[in-house]
C-alpha cells in the first residue's frame, strides 16, 4: 500500500507540474503575441509618419498619425448603422412616388432654382395599385435585418479623429506631387 501511495503522489505531482508548465507556456505565448502586436503598431505608426508632412510643428499621437496616414479620402464605417436610415429613405421614396402620381396630369412648370423645396407629404392617393406597391415595398424593407458591420477604426483612432476635428488652427491638404497629407497652420495657409 505504501508503494501505491507513493505512486499516486508522484502522479499528482507530475500532473501539477504539467499543468503549471502548460500555463506558463500559454502565458508566454500571450506575452509574445502582445509584444508582436505592439511592435506592429509601432511599425504602422512609423510608416504612417512617412505619409504625413507636418509643417505646423504640431505634436501628434500615434493614433492621429495612423488616421492621417490613411489619407484624406478614407471613409470610416459607422459603428452601428441604424434601421432609422432605411425607414427614412423608404418614407422619402413613398413621398416622391405619391407626388409624381398626383402631379402627373398637370402641365409642368419650370421651377425657379432658388425657390425653397416643399415639405408637403401626401397622405395617400386614389390609385390602389400604387398604394399596394408602396405598402408591400415598405413591408419587404422592414424584414431586412441589420448586418453586423466590422468597425474599421480602433477606439484610439476614433478619439484621434475627434481631436483632429477640434484643432481648428490646422489645415490638412493633399501634397502637390506626392502621396500623403500635409499639415499646415491656418495662418500660414491663408497668406
Amino acid at each position: 500500500m505504501a508503494k501505491n501511495r507513493k505512486f499516486h503522489n508522484r502522479n499528482i505531482k507530475r500532473q501539477l507540474k504539467d499543468k503549471i508548465k502548460s500555463k506558463i507556456c500559454h502565458l508566454k505565448s500571450i506575452n509574445r503575441k502582445k509584444a508582436k502586436k505592439s511592435q506592429t503598431q509601432k511599425d504602422l505608426a512609423n510608416l504612417n509618419k512617412k505619409f504625413v508632412i507636418n509643417l505646423a510643428n504640431e505634436n501628434f499621437t500615434d493614433a492621429e498619425y495612423s488616421v492621417l496616414g490613411r489619407g484624406l479620402k478614407f471613409i470610416d464605417i459607422p459603428k452601428n448603422p441604424k434601421a432609422i436610415w432605411l425607414d427614412r429613405d423608404t418614407q422619402t421614396f413613398m413621398r416622391k412616388m405619391r407626388i409624381r402620381y398626383l402631379m402627373s396630369n398637370r402641365k409642368t412648370k419650370l421651377n425657379h432654382r432658388f425657390k425653397p423645396s416643399s415639405n408637403w407629404t401626401p397622405s395617400s392617393t386614389s390609385c390602389l395599385d400604387l398604394e399596394n406597391y408602396l405598402e408591400s415595398t415598405r413591408l419587404e424593407l422592414t424584414k431586412i435585418k441589420n448586418r453586423n458591420v466590422h468597425d474599421n477604426l480602433t477606439k484610439p483612432e476614433r478619439q484621434a479623429i475627434k481631436s483632429l476635428k477640434e484643432k481648428k488652427h490646422l489645415v490638412f491638404q493633399k501634397p502637390d506631387k506626392s502621396h500623403g497629407v500635409v499639415v499646415i497652420n491656418k495662418n500660414d495657409y491663408i497668406r
